[in-house]
């Protein structure tokens, strides 16, 4: 290769940017489209999917491969990200869907990931009609809540609130993050629902 030709490569893709491919994929650059979904897979924002990545003429013989692109495109996506699997899953539990098995399963098992030290639990929702945050904490089985005096709440007490009316939605969040996330979100020490 010569010197020119190292000049007209593209900025390299390193293993950081390939962590979080995944969170990349729903880019779009058609006119008009509004992404949620990052700013592409290129440095300069011009490749929306992975084929256009691997079929870059660059990449040598991925062009004219479709098995090789897609062979390696599922390689790409199944980069680690350092995160545990139920990290940002969240389940909304509501008079109507309470009996449905999957939100009790789904519930338990990210109650199991948060005392595994996996994941922080939390969860927004209503409490007697009025918003609160919650904190799971594994050592007791309970939710600590964002006001002072109110609770700490076992999970067969908030299934009481729920069934007379009210909402919560669990979700795992990254270690470390289940205080400010869930009901102290300036880490200022007072309490969200205090203000």
């Amino acid at each position: 290769m010569t010197i020119v030709e190292r000049a007209n490569l593209a900025q390299p893709v390193k293993i950081p940017a390939l962590r979080n491919i995944y969170q990349k994929l729903n880019f779009s650059n058609a006119d008009g489209s509004a992404s949620a979904g990052g700013f592409g897979l290129s440095t300069n924002g011009q490749t929306a999917t992975l084929i256009e990545l691997l079929s870059a003429p660059i990449l040598g013989g991925f062009g004219n491969n479709p098995q090789a692109q897609r062979d390696v495109g599922a390689y790409v996506v199944s980069f680690d990200t350092g995160l545990a699997p139920a990290v940002g899953y969240t389940r909304t539990a509501t008079a109507t869907n309470l009996t449905d098995p999957t939100i009790a399963s789904d519930w338990a098992t990210l109650q199991s990931q948060a005392l595994a030290g996996n994941i922080d639990l939390i969860a927004k929702g209503t409490i007697n009609g009025q918003t609160h945050g919650l904190l799971y904490l594994p050592a007791t089985s309970s939710y600590e809540t964002d006001t002072t005096g109110l609770g700490p709440f076992t999970q067969a007490q908030l299934l009481t609130f729920i069934t007379a009316g009210d909402t919560l939605s669990v979700m795992g969040v990254p270690v470390g993050s289940g205080v400010r996330m869930g009901i102290d979100r300036n880490l200022d020490g007072h309490l969200d629902g205090d203000h």
